[in-house]
């Protein structure tokens, strides 16, 4: 019978002490299950290959707060280094593998990051370089063999029951996170062992998790593949089914893979939901394990969320966060949803509007979402200027617009900085965006504001049309003007064959704002 209630505290605890704690309490367990070849590594398994992770790294001469880099997609080898890292007080650096060979060296460099785990292609292409990356010691996963009771990796600790690891404290630097660069250029985001453990144990006791079966198709490079997918489940006893991230998983195995591990819990963004509405499914899979579909990192269209779950018959939770915030600050709860709403604010997070003076605004009206707790980070790494800039007096401004309902449900709006003014009117993309995704003919869309010679700005839209659509560009802006003011409709409209996204399914506005 499934468990269906979190209830398992963890104090002042690091990663070290929670892995320490679940290997003993799950053992035989499993907790990671590949998609791609059906193994499996129990919670003990997590436990000794970890360590061996950490007595490789300590051969390396790697110590407490040096950074190691992993740039994996989604595999069985990523979460075991990930957690190595963090259990000997290392700081783990998962980097983007969709990333240009350039812009990986340039966040190695800039982070001082001293180990290197990738493929060995990848390895190959950063050492071609001009100057190579002297600093950094780059060993391809493929030379690794920790993945066996056979490994010729020590461990820390005479055996498994006596850990040895460095003294980590909960305030010390876990990880450094690269923002995905749609507001400027990337920068490190550094999270702490509190952030992780209490962001991760707010959303197991919020979706009062037990041990349910995940689905991860998110990047584990990004935080909701590292909160949502790997440590909130660890926590509370579930496992992982582990697949390629959705930039590559094939969405045609969705369903599928639901049914052929008895998924509970998937956690998508909208694009995914997007896509999985245009697909012609050629055969029905039982999908009544499914609970219910986690979806966030990107603002969800109602009438997106509303064709899913009319079609589908699964409901979805909103959730809200941003890398700064370690993951989720606000969640639905399946029992009290409130359209478009994205929840309210977790246990150990405190949720305000205000307005551009920092002040409250009044309850329903719209300002910037700031956000006060345990899993605000602990700043940009070797950014102090932008980090007085977002944390000010211990709230982080977060630069999104939102507002608050009488019941403390937040209710996301727009990005502040993606706000169009014409004419010195603010015109909102998202109320764009929300109309044009109700037309049948348009899957995707993205509004973006482009320089006028009269108006100052002006909005265009670049639309992603469904298979054999024939809808003209005039046509789509005529459909606008049946539901919007004429002044906020589109000047123009692009239709492309996709929109440019980051890792974490987020749409790349300002590469849209650089084009032609």
């Amino acid at each position: 019978m499934m468990e269906n209630q979190f209830s398992t505290s963890f104090p002042e605890k690091t990663i070290n002490d929670l892995i320490y704690i679940q290997s003993r309490k799950y053992n035989e367990k499993p907790f990671l299950i590949s998609e791609i070849d059906s193994k499996e590594i129990t919670y003990f398994e997590v436990d000794v290959f970890t360590k061996q992770v950490a007595g490789h790294l300590k051969g390396l001469g790697i110590s407490k707060g040096d950074v190691v880099g992993i740039l994996l997609d989604n595999c069985i080898e990523f979460p075991l280094l990930y957690l190595g890292v963090l259990r000997m007080g290392a700081v783990a650096l998962p980097l983007n593998i969709s990333l240009k060979t350039r812009d990986i060296k340039k966040l190695l460099i800039h982070s001082g990051a001293k180990v290197l785990f990738g493929y060995s292609r990848t390895m190959d292409d950063l050492l071609q370089t001009d100057d190579g990356l002297p600093q950094v010691h780059c060993q391809s996963v493929e030379s690794l063999n920790f993945l066996s009771t056979e490994s010729i990796y020590p461990t820390y600790g005479d055996d498994i029951g006596t850990p040895a690891f460095p003294e980590v404290s909960y305030d010390d630097v876990a990880e450094i996170l690269y923002t995905s660069g749609t507001t400027g250029r990337p920068k490190g985001v550094m999270l702490s062992h509190r952030n992780l453990m209490v962001n991760a144990s707010d959303i197991a006791k919020t979706l009062r998790l037990g041990d349910e079966r995940f689905m991860c198709i998110l990047p584990l490079c990004h935080t909701n593949g590292q909160i949502i997918n790997l440590l909130a489940p660890f926590m509370a006893g579930g496992s992982v089914v582990l697949c390629e991230a959705f930039s590559m998983f094939s969405m045609a195995k969705f369903w599928q893979t639901i049914d052929r591990f008895k998924v509970n819990i998937v956690d998508v963004v909208p694009s995914v939901l997007s896509i999985l509405l245009r697909l012609k499914l050629k055969q029905k899979w039982d999908t009544e394990s499914l609970k219910y579909i986690i979806c966030g990192a990107a603002p969800l269209p109602l009438g997106l969320q509303k064709s899913f779950e009319e079609r589908f018959g699964h409901n979805i939770v909103q959730e809200y966060g941003l890398t700064e915030g370690t993951c989720v600050s606000s969640i639905d709860n399946i029992g009290s949803r409130r359209a478009g709403s994205v929840g309210r604010a977790l246990e150990n997070n405190a949720i305000r509007i205000v307005d551009d003076k920092g002040e409250n605004v009044a309850i329903g009206d719209m300002g910037e979402v700031i956000i006060h707790g345990d899993n605000v980070m602990l700043g940009y790494y070797d950014e102090p200027e932008f980090t007085r800039e977002t944390i000010r007096g211990e709230w982080l401004y977060t630069g999104d617009l939102g507002k608050l309902d009488d019941d403390g449900y937040l209710f996301i709006l727009d990005r502040k900085k993606d706000i169009i003014i014409k004419s010195g009117e603010n015109i909102y993309p998202t109320d764009i965006e929300n109309i044009l995704i109700k037309h049948p003919e348009i899957a995707e869309c993205a509004v973006v504001g482009i320089p006028h010679e009269i108006e100052g700005e002006c909005p265009k839209a670049y639309v992603v049309l469904v298979e054999r659509a024939k809808i003209t560009a005039e046509e789509i802006i005529q459909f606008c003007r049946e539901y919007l003011p004429n002044r906020w409709c589109p000047e123009s409209i692009e239709v492309v064959s996709s929109l440019p996204r980051t890792a974490s399914g987020k749409v790349r506005k300002r590469e849209l704002k650089d084009l032609p």
